[in-house]
């Protein structure tokens, strides 16, 4: 059996274990695959260029540890910037005293990715747009992103719910995009610093007891996030852990990279760390992703028939 068909089975058998619908977890490298969004690194880098600030991004990094504790630093240095030099740059609303200094790098951060994801978006000017249809097709239940761009909501045609108002989400509705780390056209509700993290990130309690009902009833695909990513990784041990399970076994990551030349026992079956405890997933390498989200989409199509 080829690599491609053993995984196609796994999912197929998933499907049969949980409800036939599925969720899409989607993270910044699918809105990457399909868009021209600059990476983290260069987006602060393009707003320290913007505020003329005189150190570079690896000054903050250095001294900082990570981009978002750096995101900190530069936070500041754009609020300086805006009642500079910048003011012209920002609504006159920012500048109440009531309003978060923080909504000032939070709303460049809003701009760029705006340049790069509009709001009406055009098929054809897409990268990777023959894998669309199949993404688009995919019975999913719910859309779970951590992504600010409009991507998802646009191709897929479902209404944004942002933040926490995932606490009032039900469960049992379909058709939504929950965005839990906020969305461009509202720059303040970005989760981009250490006390936004704190208070709004997949990791919130709330959040993680509403998320953890998705991993009981349905097949999970974790698409444009990496297994390194220690937030990922977090997740998935703390929800194996709430199951009372070690190996979650309906739940995919979907990552970029060369397929396996044949497929063995241990190819799928995937250890993650958090601290000292672990979990296993099953993780699929491709370049192409169309295959896997059809996966999906065909076991949907031949249940209806039986």
């Amino acid at each position: 059996m080829s690599y491609r068909d053993k995984v196609t089975q796994e999912i197929r058998q998933s499907c049969a274990r949980t409800s036939h619908d599925s969720v899409l977890f989607a993270g910044a490298g699918l809105s990457k695959r399909h868009l021209a969004l600059p990476s983290w690194n260069q987006l602060l880098e393009n707003i320290l260029s913007q505020i003329q600030a005189p150190l570079p991004l690896a000054y903050y990094l250095q001294s900082s540890g990570n981009l978002i504790n750096a995101a900190q630093h530069i936070a500041r240095l754009t609020h300086e910037w805006a009642w500079l030099d910048g003011k012209a740059t920002f609504p006159e609303l920012f500048f109440d005293e009531n309003v978060s200094h923080t909504i000032f790098l939070k709303h460049l951060v809003a701009s760029q990715i705006q340049k790069a994801a509009p709001v009406e978006m055009h098929f054809e000017n897409l990268a990777s747009r023959e894998e669309l249809p199949a993404l688009i097709a995919m019975p999913l239940h719910t859309v779970i992103t951590t992504n600010y761009d409009h991507f998802l909501e646009q191709i897929l045609g479902r209404d944004p719910v942002y933040g926490l108002d995932i606490a009032l989400h039900d469960e049992g509705a379909r058709g939504n995009v929950i965005k839990i780390h906020g969305c461009i056209t509202d720059p303040a509700s970005i989760v981009l610093l250490p006390e936004d993290y704190a208070g709004y990130s997949i990791k919130h309690r709330y959040i993680f007891s509403k998320l953890l009902t998705y991993f009981a009833e349905y097949t999970i695909l974790f698409v444009g996030y990496s297994l390194s990513d220690p937030d990922i990784a977090e997740l998935l041990v703390n929800t194996a852990d709430a199951l009372n399970v070690s190996n979650l076994e309906n739940v995919f990551v979907l990552e970029w990279g060369d397929e396996p030349d044949s497929y063995s026992e241990n190819t799928m079956s995937h250890p993650v760390h958090y601290e000292y405890k672990s979990a296993c997933i099953k993780a699929i390498r491709s370049k192409q992703f169309d295959w896997v989200y059809r996966a999906l989409s065909e076991f949907k199509a031949e249940a209806k028939k039986t």
